[in-house]
């Protein structure tokens, strides 16, 4: 697993979402459309509430090696962001992915 989190640069993105999406193409190395059209909105858990309520972008797949998830969370405005990229060799990514958010809560301010 890799998990990132610092500032970032303007994307000139329209919303945090649209920003999101352009983290992922630039994990990937897929293009936006590609991106927009493979991710899914999948919350992390908020540290604060307690609740899925921080919206985030994830995309999933596999090949001959492992599942994979990546997900993503860029807050424009704020110049910040935060990603994490899972590999996982017995085909659990989706399901360690789920236990990643649960288990370890993202702190908003």
């Amino acid at each position: 697993m890799q998990f990132w989190q610092g500032t970032t640069t303007s994307t000139g993105a329209k919303d945090d979402r649209e920003a999101s999406d352009l983290m992922l193409a630039a994990l990937t190395k897929a293009t936006i459309a590609d991106v927009t059209a493979a991710a899914s909105d999948v919350p992390f858990k908020n540290a604060t509430s307690g609740g899925y309520d921080v919206d985030s972008r994830a995309v999933q797949g596999s090949n001959d090696a492992a599942t994979w998830v990546i997900q993503a969370r860029v807050f424009e405005q704020a110049g910040a962001g935060l990603s994490f990229v899972l590999d996982c060799t017995d085909g659990s990514a989706p399901t360690v992915a789920d236990e990643i958010i649960e288990k370890d809560p993202i702190l908003v301010h």
